[in-house]
């Protein structure tokens, strides 16, 4: 018991380890105290404050290289599909487009011009009215429908026909035939309503093709590769992918 004692006692005695004392830095121009980090540990005790890389070692900041390698990857595959895009507008077989634009004059409340407006589109439409020009020109109705369109634009009072083909010449006399058709079955209903029309912009073939256009094939495969892009990024970033490295 008196042995147990005596060891106790000694082991009292033993002095507490001593604490670190802050180091001051004397070229330091303010003279706040200067910790070194190094004197900061003690054996056995997690490290405290913050201790820089080693000479040679990366530090944790990015670098604008790691930053412009990380802008390539991500918007190399926009550009890449953009590219892609272009490419596949340009080996697609244009199609062009004939047109004109007739004023119609109508002398009647606005209700009854967007009636009349509408019957015309209507009657340019119409399978039956197609029907004898499709087989002059030997095509089917429904490819002569599909390929004309009717509007008029910002609701104004000119009416805009248009027939678009891959041979710029056939457009242009289809739309003719459309044209010529019209006038005839339109007379009687001219009358009836009071109504008369002129012909502003004789029927021409535009200049560029309405099919395909470069800058939107552009866009599309801009997108998609946007798309892309950010899968690839939420992969990289998954647990999943993480658990593979």
């Amino acid at each position: 018991m008196e042995e147990q004692l005596t060891d106790i006692k000694e082991l009292r005695q033993i002095p507490d380890p001593p604490r670190p004392v802050p180091k001051i830095d004397p070229t330091h121009s303010d003279g706040k105290l200067q910790h070194a980090p190094s004197d900061l540990s003690l054996p056995g005790s997690a490290t405290v404050g913050f201790l820089a890389p080693a000479d040679g070692m990366p530090g944790n900041t990015l670098t604008f290289g790691a930053l412009f390698g990380l802008a390539i990857r991500q918007v190399f595959p926009v550009i890449l599909c953009g590219l892609a895009g272009v490419g596949v507008a340009f080996m697609l077989t244009p199609k062009f487009a004939a047109r004109v634009d007739i004023m119609i004059h109508l002398q009647q409340p606005g209700d009854a011009v967007v009636r009349y407006h509408s019957s015309q589109a209507v009657i340019i439409k119409n399978r039956s009215f197609l029907a004898p020009i499709a087989r002059d020109m030997q095509v089917e109705p429904d490819d002569m429908e599909r390929n004309l369109s009717v509007d008029f634009p910002k609701g104004g009072d000119i009416m805009r026909i248009e027939y678009s083909d891959h041979d710029p010449g056939f457009a242009l006399e289809a739309l003719k035939r459309v044209v010529s058709a019209w006038q005839t079955a339109t007379l009687p209903v001219e009358l009836e309503e009071s109504a008369a029309h002129q012909i502003v912009a004789q029927p021409a073939v535009l200049s560029e093709p309405v099919f395909p256009q470069p800058l939107q094939f552009a866009a599309l495969g801009a997108a998609i590769g946007l798309f892309l892009s950010m899968a690839n990024a939420i992969f990289l970033r998954s647990p999943v992918s993480r658990r593979k490295d």
